[in-house]
């Protein structure tokens, strides 16, 4: 990641820490990123797109935690239950867990692996504002990715 500045001192996208740099929803900015600082409700894995409550708590996101309306976020970093980092909101550039075969632009949705955005709309939660700009032709992977204040239209 080329991204290098960040915005409050101390917040890195790339580290995850045992215990809280920062305020809860603390906005966090860096050259390419905007997101919120977190505290993993469960083991979030680097990469994972995740569901963050109003109190700052995530976790990987699923269908169900997705129709709850919470906000959006991609993870950069693998952050152990009970730790603390940013999560990317808004940003490029950004890396983001997607299912095998999903083509550049395609609208993504849910899927039945917790943290992972897919192109399939069967059963799943679409999630607007969000856009892989890398076709991901194998198997599950991070693919990069653009994301402009992502939400699931309730």
């Amino acid at each position: 990641m080329a991204s290098k500045t960040y915005s409050p001192v101390g917040i890195d996208f790339e580290l995850a820490s045992t215990s809280p740099v920062v305020a809860l929803n603390t906005v966090a900015q860096s050259d390419l990123f905007r997101g919120v600082y977190v505290m993993a409700a469960s083991a979030v894995a680097q990469f994972d797109v995740v569901s963050i409550d109003g109190d700052g708590l995530a976790i990987p996101i699923t269908t169900t935690s997705a129709n709850l309306g919470h906000r959006i976020g991609f993870s950069q970093v693998a952050i152990a239950a009970s730790s603390f980092a940013p999560v990317a909101t808004t940003g490029v550039g950004m890396l983001i867990a997607v299912a095998a075969l999903a083509p550049i632009a395609t609208r993504l949705f849910t899927t039945n692996t917790a943290g992972t955005l897919g192109a399939s709309a069967t059963t799943h939660a679409e999630i607007i504002g969000v856009t892989i700009t890398t076709t991901n032709t194998g198997t599950a992977t991070a693919t990069t990715g653009i994301a402009n204040f992502p939400h699931v239209d309730l």
